[in-house]
């Protein structure tokens, strides 16, 4: 092993193709702290072992951010779930709400319809088929009129 103070000194095409880097890419390293001694001189060791403590630095950024992403798709995917079911709650009927809504659709159909009989029945016995016609029509959309007036304050 060499001793401190009398390590080799490389030039920068030597270190690029020990490190297999361009000798460019060596250069921009040196900005970023690679240890450098004169111009285009390098200390062997030094740079070697500063070269692998650069890579391991990105490795770890690179797991740590991996990670980080992994747990956001994660929140992700959990909130769109949540998303969803909240949404197939809300398009869902309660059976129960439904039953009694039906129920008082079809009693506000059955009380109107129990009243023709007893509204027309006297009308009717002197009119011309046409005018009958017309007659039992105005009193069906009365009916439907009617029954959609009651539902939408039900529903």
């Amino acid at each position: 092993m060499l001793e401190t103070g009398t390590e080799d000194l490389i030039d920068t095409k030597t270190l690029a193709q020990i490190l297999n880097l361009s000798t460019r890419r060596v250069q921009q390293l040196a900005l970023d702290g690679l240890p450098k001694v004169g111009d285009g001189q390098y200390p062997f060791l030094k740079s070697v072992h500063w070269y692998i403590e650069y890579l391991r630095n990105i490795a770890e950024t690179n797991t740590s951010e991996g990670i980080d992403q992994k747990e956001k798709l994660l929140r992700l995917k959990t909130e769109r779930e949540e998303l969803e079911v909240k949404q197939l709650r809300s398009e869902l009927l309660d059976a129960e709400d439904t039953r009694q809504a039906l129920m008082a659709i079809l009693n506000v159909m059955k009380s109107v319809f129990m009243g023709l009989p007893g509204r027309l029945s006297q009308e009717l016995t002197h009119l011309e088929p046409a005018e009958i016609k017309a007659k039992l029509d105005t009193e069906f959309r009365y009916i439907l009129d009617h029954t959609a007036e009651k539902l939408s304050n039900v529903c």
